[in-house]
């Protein structure tokens, strides 16, 4: 980010507001900012494995506990209860001393099938692609591409399409992939908005060009057709 300032501050047009990538980084402060736009989003508690956070606020069943900065599924942990989830949490470790700041956690509960969720992309207000993705793997919990899953396409008028839109807006980002899981009483809640997540497998899966809608949006902001 101190390197997208410096070509900012040097003329470079940079897609998607650096303080609002900022803010997708967080899970937990784009849960915040859904929220306020009274969007669904899954119940999150962030925590400090050091501190009383009382995880009784969440649902007693499986419960998913994820760094809060974390991508591609690293440091994902799946337990059967939120019993068995708070025991693990207190036993994460700060890190090593030398750190100065130590990484906050979610907890959260599972809600759809396991090992599945729905990833689609916005760019410029309109999403490109959507897509259910599926770990290939029955013991794999987590729905990756680059774990091993599997994307099916899904038509771009499904309801996946329009929340993905609402998200990227209420982030503030001018393009985005959002990860929804399905809830079958409470429908879709949105996991994550992501302003760097990759698409190769996407565009693979979908046949959406989302690399030349994204660079299509960028020759539109310049405006002059030079790069």
């Amino acid at each position: 980010m101190p390197a997208l300032r410096l070509w900012e501050s040097g003329g470079s047009r940079i897609l998607n507001d650096l303080s609002a990538s900022a803010v997708a980084r967080d899970k937990l402060a784009t849960a915040l900012k859904l929220t306020e736009s009274g969007l669904p989003v899954v119940p999150s508690l962030a925590f400090f494995p050091w501190e009383e956070t009382a995880f009784s606020r969440l649902p007693p069943g499986s419960t998913v506990i994820k760094p809060a900065h974390g991508r591609q599924g690293r440091g994902v942990s799946f337990f059967a209860t939120r019993d068995e989830a708070e025991v693990e949490a207190r036993a994460i470790q700060w890190g090593d001393a030398r750190e100065i700041l130590s990484e906050h956690s979610l907890a959260q509960p599972v809600i759809g099938p396991v090992g599945q969720d729905i990833r689609a992309y916005v760019v410029n207000g309109i999403c490109v692609a959507v897509a259910r993705r599926t770990a290939s793997d029955p013991r794999e919990r987590r729905a990756n591409l680059t774990l091993g899953a599997v994307a099916t396409p899904l038509p771009l008028g499904h309801a996946a399409a329009s929340l993905a839109v609402a998200a990227t807006a209420a982030v503030g980002l001018d393009y985005a992939g959002v990860d929804m899981v399905e809830d079958a009483d409470r429908g879709l809640q949105i996991l994550e908005v992501d302003a760097w997540a990759g698409f190769a497998g996407l565009e693979q899966a979908t046949g959406a060009d989302i690399s030349g809608r994204i660079l299509d949006l960028a020759m539109e902001r310049l405006g002059n057709g030079t790069t």
